[in-house]
C-alpha cells in the first residue's frame, strides 16, 4: 500500500504525458543525490544499470552522468518505447522494493521529469 501511495505521489507531482505522446519514445531523467556511505552500492547499480533493465518490456537504453561539481549528484537519462512502458515498470520495482531500496540511499527525493524529442 505504501509503494501505491508513493507512485499517486510522483504521477501527481511529475504529471502524466498526455494521450498523444504515451505511445511515442518517452525519455524520463531522474535526479539523484546520494549519501557518501552509499556511493559505491549506487555506483555498482548504476554502472550495470543497462545490463540490470535488458529484459525490461519498452526499455531502449540508459546513460548516467556524474556531476562535476558535486560527485554524489548524478542524472539517469533512461528511453523507453512508451510512457506506458515505464510506468508498468515503474510499478514492478515499486511493489517488489527495489525502488525503496534505491530511496535508502539517497540524501532527498529524486526529481523525475519525463520528455520528449522535438
Amino acid at each position: 500500500m505504501k509503494y501505491i501511495i508513493v507512485i499517486c505521489a510522483l504521477l501527481l507531482a511529475f504529471g502524466h504525458p498526455s494521450e498523444a505522446d504515451e505511445a511515442t519514445p518517452q525519455f524520463l531523467q531522474i535526479e539523484f543525490h546520494v549519501k557518501a556511505e552509499a556511493e559505491a552500492e549506487f555506483l555498482s547499480i548504476m554502472s550495470s544499470i543497462n545490463i540490470l533493465m535488458k529484459d525490461e518490456r519498452g526499455f531502449q537504453e540508459a546513460d548516467v552522468y556524474r556531476h562535476k561539481q558535486n560527485p554524489l549528484h548524478f542524472t539517469l537519462i533512461e528511453k523507453w518505447d512508451s510512457y506506458e512502458a515505464h510506468h508498468e515498470h515503474f510499478v514492478r520495482i515499486s511493489e517488489n522494493g527495489e525502488w525503496a531500496a534505491i530511496l535508502q540511499m539517497l540524501e532527498i527525493e529524486p526529481q523525475l521529469i519525463y520528455m520528449k524529442p522535438i
